[in-house]
């Protein structure tokens, strides 16, 4: 190698061509016209890049995609062993449904393809919220709830809140249409007043304890008050009277 080649590899500007001998076309170019004898490279350009480097880690890793055993090259500080399996998105994708794993759903038997790692985790069970909440209404109540205190639920909330008195709530307002029988507003309507549809007792369940949908009524929030108030006052009536 010539002294003239050598400071042209160390240069700040190496030249697209070799330049004439004693000369840099880099800086001729920018208008220095240094000789390349003059051009000392710095401590810092020496460690720039390669294996002089002070970072140096043995060049890229290659490795094979698992899919379409293509090579592809990444940089030792991206590379993760394990984790670089696939050469593109596309492979990864193909990779993953092979992956899967089918289930169940428990409750309208819908199939489902799951992630190994999402089963680990518990899911794979349901395939929505409203699956898995149809399910804890029968099998995690009373001492299968894990915030069971030894039944110190008043009677009353008990009964409101048992599975039976909903689906006989939710087929009473879909027979009346959402819509209450005395002054014909609908639930959508009644939300935009602060108020709600409500099932109402014609004879009063602490009576009868009749839960049938012959002696319920969909009602408004204020028309039930008033129909509450009407027995009210008719019982003292008749007490009266005795």
């Amino acid at each position: 190698m010539t002294e003239v080649n050598k400071y042209w590899l160390e240069c700040n500007f190496p030249c697209k061509g070799e330049p004439e001998p004693g000369e840099c076309q880099e800086c001729i170019k920018r208008g220095e016209n240094k000789p390349m004898t003059d051009a000392k490279p710095t401590q810092q350009d020496k460690y720039k890049r390669g294996i002089n480097h002070s970072k140096w880690r043995g060049g890229k890793i290659t490795y094979k995609c698992i899919i379409c055993s293509k090579e592809k090259s990444v940089f030792p500080n991206v590379y993760i062993k394990g984790s670089h399996k696939y050469c593109s998105h596309h492979c990864q994708g193909i990779g993953r449904l092979k992956q899967k794993i089918e289930r169940t759903c428990k409750i309208c038997n819908k199939k489902l393809l799951l992630l190994p790692k999402r089963i680990r985790k518990g899911e794979g069970s349901f395939c929505s919220y409203r699956c898995m909440g149809k399910w804890r209404t029968f099998h995690n109540i009373g001492e299968k709830n894990s915030n069971w205190r030894g039944g110190i639920t008043p009677e009353t909330r008990q009964r409101l809140n048992a599975p039976e008195w909903k689906e006989t709530r939710k087929k009473v307002y879909k027979r009346d249409g959402y819509k209450c029988q005395i002054c014909g507003m609908m639930s959508n309507e009644l939300k935009k007043i602060k108020q709600k549809i409500i099932a109402h007792h014609i004879t009063p369940y602490r009576i009868t304890q009749n839960n049938k949908i012959d002696n319920l009524i969909t009602l408004c929030s204020s028309c039930h008050m008033r129909e509450e108030k009407k027995y009210y006052h008719s019982q003292n009536e008749q007490l009266k009277l005795f």
